[in-house]
C-alpha cells in the first residue's frame, strides 16, 4: 500500500519549484526518501497516529488563523492551499519512518475513534494521500504554463503505472495513458475557465469576512433601511499622537452630490510623488505642519483608501507600492502591505480644492430637487437666515441637538408615505437616525444658507487603548459629518447629536465584550507579524511553542523509538502489535514474576496464578483473546478488540 521509492519525494520537489517552496520541497522530499538509508522503524501504535493527526489539526487551525489575520484574504486563501504538505507532513514523515503499511481510518476522525464505530478500523494509504495533496497544491499557485502540465503528468503517470493491472502489457497501457493525456492537455484551457468561475465564487466568499472599504466614487447610505444597522467590533487601525492633540475625526473619503440614498464624488485620481527616501508622500509643499499622528492601518492589498486627519499634507514611512490622491485629497494607495505604519502630518489649514459655486458644475451649492421643499420649511424652522456664516453652522448643530435623537434602528415607513424621500421622511417626519441623516441633512441646510459644503466619511476617535497612548478604531465607529467653507477654509461640521456612542452600545449583544478582546487579540497578532511590536506573541510565544513543541515531539516520537527490522514476516510486525497483554507482561515482569525459559505463556500464568488466584481467570482469558488478536489473520471484531481492553484493565487493577 506504500508509494513507489522516490515518487513522493518527487513530487514535493515539484510542489516546492511550482510554489516558490524550492528548497522546503526539496529538503522534506530528501527526508522523506531517506528512510530506506535507516534500518530502524517506529512500530507506532493506532494512538501515537491519532497523536500525529491531532498535530497536524491544530497545525491547519493555526495556519488558517495566520493567514486569515495576515494577508489579504483571497491571496491567505492561495497560500493556505499552497501550505498543506507543510501542515500535514508530520503524519507523512510519521507514516514514512513507521513500521505499518496503512494508517486505520479512526486517525483521521475523532467521531470514529468512539469505541464501537463500524469502519473505524479500514486501513487506509496514507502515503498515497500524501502524494495527491502535493500534486493538488502544486496549482495553487496559479501558474500554469506547459511545464505544469507535463510536471502532473509524469507524477499521475509514474502513479498510476506503479498499480497497473500486471496482466495488462505495456503497450496498451501506455497507449490508453497517451489518449487520457492528450485529451487532458486539450480540455485544460476550458477546465481553467471553470476553475477561474469558482476561485472568483471562493474569493467572495472570503471578502464576506473581510472589511468593505469606502468607495471614493460613492457612499451609499443606509438611510431609508429598515431595522438596526450592523456593528462589528472589527479593528480596522491604531491612533498614537505624535506631536499636537489627537483629531477628533479622521476621514476616507469626500463627495459633493446627493440623489436620494447616495452621495457622489467627482474628479480623477492623480498619482503623487515619492520623495528620494523612498517612504515619504508629500501632499502639498507650501503649508507648515502643526501637527502629527502615528496611524497603524489594516488595508488590501492591491488597492486601499488611507483614513486621515483633515489638513495631511504629508505621510512619511509609508511603505506602498504608489499614492493617488484627488481634489478633496482622498487618499488611495496601491500595492500594499496587509497593515501599514506611517506618519500623518497635517496642519489646521486644509489643502482641499475650493469649492464648486458657479456654472454647470457648482456641486458644493447643490440641493437635490426632491429635497428642496424640505430643506426650506427646516430652514425656516431654523430662522437663521439673517446670521452670519459662523452661527447659521451653530444653528444648525443646535436644531439637530435639540430637536432630534441618535438612533441605528429604523422602522418601516407608513403605507402611502412612501413617495417621500428618506431624508424628508427623516427632517418631517422620525426626527430619528443615524449619522448618515444628519450628515447628509446639514450638508443640505448648510447649501441653502450659501455655505458650500460636502458630505464626507471616515472615522470617529473615541476608544482609548488600555495598553498605551493610542486610540482604537472598530468599524463600528465609522462616521458621517460635513464640511463647510467659511472664511476662506474648510472647516468639520458635525451635527450628530453628542452621546451617540452610548446610544449605539445599548444595541450591543451581551458577549461584545468578548468580541472586542478577539479583535484586539488578532490585532496585536497583526503587528507583531508584520512589525515586530513587542507584545503577546513576541514575549510569550518562545515559552509556549517551543516547550509545547519539545513535549509533543517526544510523547509521539520518544516511547517506541527504533524498533529494528528484523527477519520477522509483515503480518507479525503490524497485528496485535498495540495488545494489551504485553502491559500486563511489563508489569509482572517488574514485580519479579519474570517469564522462565521455554516456558510457554500459558504455564508462565498458570505459575503466576498461583501465587494471585484472583487473576486466574481473567488471565487466561486475556491469553485466548491475545492470541487471535496477535495471529489470526482475520483479526479481532470492534466488540472483542474493547473485551481484550478493559480484560487487561482488570488483571493489570489486580497486581
Amino acid at each position: 500500500m506504500r508509494p513507489p521509492p522516490l515518487i513522493l519525494g518527487s513530487a514535493l520537489l515539484f510542489w516546492g519549484w511550482r510554489t516558490g517552496f524550492l528548497w522546503t520541497g526539496a529538503i522534506l522530499g530528501l527526508i522523506l526518501e531517506s528512510t530506506d538509508l535507516f534500518r530502524a522503524r517506529w512500530n507506532f501504535t493506532d494512538k501515537e497516529f491519532n497523536r500525529l493527526w491531532d498535530v497536524c489539526t491544530l497545525i491547519f487551525i493555526g495556519a488558517g488563523l495566520f493567514l486569515r489575520y495576515s494577508e489579504d484574504v483571497t491571496n491567505a486563501a492561495y497560500k493556505f492551499f499552497q501550505w498543506f504538505p507543510l501542515i500535514f507532513f508530520p503524519m507523512a514523515f510519521g507514516y514514512a519512518f513507521g513500521s505499518r503499511d496503512a494508517i486505520p481510518l479512526k486517525a483521521f476522525s475523532w467521531f470514529m475513534r468512539r469505541r464501537g464505530r463500524a469502519g473505524a478500523d479500514k486501513p487506509m494509504a496514507f502515503g498515497w494521500m500524501y502524494l495527491a495533496t502535493c500534486v493538488v497544491t502544486s496549482g495553487a499557485s496559479n501558474i500554469r504554463d506547459v511545464w505544469f502540465f507535463f510536471g502532473i503528468t509524469f507524477l499521475i503517470g509514474w502513479a498510476l503505472f506503479s498499480i497497473r493491472p500486471r496482466r495488462l502489457s505495456l503497450v496498451p497501457w501506455f497507449a490508453l495513458f497517451f489518449l487520457m493525456a492528450t485529451l487532458a492537455f486539450l480540455t485544460q484551457y476550458r477546465l481553467q475557465d471553470v476553475q477561474g468561475y469558482f476561485e472568483t465564487k471562493l474569493s467572495e466568499l472570503f471578502v464576506r469576512f473581510g472589511r468593505r472599504g469606502f468607495d471614493p466614487r460613492e457612499s451609499k447610505t443606509a438611510m431609508g433601511h429598515i431595522g438596526s444597522l450592523k456593528q462589528s467590533s472589527r479593528i480596522v487601525m491604531r491612533v498614537k499622537p505624535e506631536k499636537g492633540p489627537i483629531p477628533e475625526r479622521i476621514r476616507e473619503s469626500t463627495y459633493t452630490s446627493f440623489d436620494a440614498d447616495t452621495w457622489r464624488g467627482h474628479g480623477s485620481f492623480d498619482n503623487v510623488t515619492i520623495e528620494p527616501d523612498l517612504t515619504t508622500w508629500t501632499l502639498d509643499t507650501e503649508t507648515n505642519v502643526t501637527s502629527s499622528v502615528r496611524i497603524i492601518e489594516r488595508v488590501s492589498k492591491k488597492f486601499a483608501m488611507l483614513a486621515v486627519p483633515l489638513g495631511t499634507v504629508q505621510l512619511r514611512e509609508l511603505n506602498v507600492g504608489g499614492i493617488e490622491t484627488n481634489r478633496y485629497v482622498a487618499i488611495r494607495t496601491r500595492d500594499n502591505p496587509a497593515l501599514v505604519n506611517f506618519s500623518a502630518r497635517f496642519t489646521d489649514k486644509s489643502i482641499d480644492s475650493p469649492p464648486q459655486t458657479e456654472g454647470a458644475y457648482a456641486w458644493d451649492l447643490r440641493i437635490p430637487e426632491p429635497e428642496q421643499d424640505t430643506i426650506e420649511h427646516i430652514a425656516a424652522e431654523i430662522n437663521a437666515e439673517s446670521l452670519s456664516h459662523e452661527r447659521q453652522v451653530k444653528s444648525i448643530v443646535a436644531f439637530f441637538a435639540n430637536n432630534f435623537r441618535y438612533t441605528t434602528y429604523q422602522a418601516a415607513r407608513k403605507l402611502g408615505l412612501h413617495a417621500a424621500t428618506p431624508l424628508s421622511d427623516f427632517l418631517l417626519k422620525t426626527r430619528a437616525g443615524h449619522c448618515e441623516y444628519f450628515a447628509s441633512a446639514t450638508v443640505l441646510l448648510l447649501r441653502h444658507f450659501g455655505i458650500p459644503a460636502r458630505y464626507v466619511t471616515g472615522y470617529a476617535i473615541q476608544e482609548s487603548s488600555r495598553e498605551d497612548n493610542s486610540y482604537v478604531i472598530r468599524e463600528r465607529h465609522g462616521h458621517a459629518w460635513a464640511n463647510a467653507f467659511i472664511n476662506g477654509r474648510w472647516v468639520e461640521v458635525d451635527s450628530t447629536p453628542a452621546g451617540w456612542e452610548a446610544e449605539e452600545e445599548k444595541e450591543f449583544p451581551f458577549y461584545e465584550t468578548l468580541k472586542d478582546s478577539w479583535e484586539n487579540f488578532t490585532f496585536g497578532f497583526l503587528e507583531w507579524r508584520w512589525f515586530g511590536e513587542r507584545g503577546f506573541f513576541r514575549n510569550a510565544a518562545p515559552w509556549l511553542v517551543v516547550p509545547l513543541s519539545i513535549f509533543l515531539v517526544w510523547r509521539i516520537f520518544g516511547r517506541r523509538m527504533t524498533h529494528r527490522q528484523e527477519t520477522f514476516r509483515p503480518l507479525e510486525i503490524e497485528q496485535g502489535g498495540d495488545s494489551e497483554f504485553y502491559l500486563l507482561e511489563k508489569k509482572l515482569r517488574r514485580a519479579g514474576l519474570d517469564r522462565l525459559p521455554n516456558e510457554t505463556a500459558a504455564q508462565w500464568l498458570q505459575r503466576v496464578a498461583a501465587g494471585k488466584p484472583s487473576i486466574a481467570m481473567t488471565a487466561g482469558e486475556l491469553l485466548k483473546m491475545h492470541y487471535k488478536y496477535r495471529f489470526d489473520p482475520s483479526g479481532l471484531t470492534s466488540e472483542e478488540r474493547r473485551s481484550l481492553r478493559e480484560t487487561a484493565r482488570t488483571c493489570l487493577a489486580k497486581i
